[in-house]
């Protein structure tokens, strides 16, 4: 829902209206989607506790997830300043950030995994940091372009405004998503159940997921390029 009512506004040359729905869509994430994953995250120990998992497999989800909580808000705000970014035709921005994550991510996650000897602690630190750095990058890049800087303002009580048309597209967008990620998940668990070896079976489902993602990626793209022009 952000990048067709962004772009509207943009190709309508209503700069502050793209900071509206930009500021709108981060209170729907941060509501519908962070606080859940924070309680669930909060009581993560006692729910797989209750669903009979290893001790280990306990201690460490609940340490990924105490520690990834902190800093989740910059995954959200990153998933909006690249909607909004490539919205209004600023995609360099997006560019530079995951090029820099892509730099960094693995002598990053050696010294926090590896050198430090952080374990599974070291891997949530690295996750928020690629975040935190891209977010960085969002910034700058939002606040280099002189149109970008006149749509990401300061916030507006018009953010507050206009949420039953945005929900109307929002939520049928959700639902489509989370049953789609359900379906990998779904795929997901049975994986685990391979004889002899679950562990190898799990990492070869998880390349073979993440080179599909690849795949996709030039549609992705597309679709996001398709979406800014026809609403502009």
């Amino acid at each position: 829902a952000l990048t067709p009512f962004a772009a509207q506004a943009y190709g309508a040359r209503q700069h502050a209206a793209v900071g509206a729905v930009a500021q709108r869509a981060f209170a729907v994430i941060l509501i519908g989607l962070y606080l859940p994953v924070v309680v669930l995250w909060c009581f993560a120990r006692p729910i797989l506790v209750a669903l009979g998992q290893p001790h280990e497999v306990v201690s460490r989800a609940a340490t990924y997830g105490g520690a990834r909580t902190r800093l989740l808000v910059f995954a959200l705000a990153n998933a909006v300043l690249l909607r909004s970014l490539n919205a209004i035709r600023r995609p360099l921005p997006a560019v530079l950030a995951n090029a820099l994550s892509a730099a960094i991510a693995a002598p990053l996650g050696w010294l926090m995994i590896v050198r430090l000897d952080l374990g599974v602690l070291g891997a949530a630190y690295h996750a928020s940091a690629l975040e935190a750095s891209a977010f960085v990058v969002y910034i700058v890049g939002a606040l280099c372009g002189r149109e970008s800087r006149r749509c990401f303002g300061r916030p507006t009580w018009r953010a507050l405004r206009g949420w039953r048309g945005y929900l109307r597209v929002a939520l049928p967008a959700f639902a489509m998503l989370m049953l789609e990620q359900l379906a990998w998940e779904t795929l997901e668990f049975p994986t685990g159940l391979c004889a002899p070896s679950p562990e190898a079976a799990l990492s070869a489902y998880a390349i073979l997921y993440n080179m599909i993602y690849l795949l996709e990626a030039p549609g992705i793209g597309l679709n996001g390029g398709a979406g800014a022009v026809v609403g502009n």
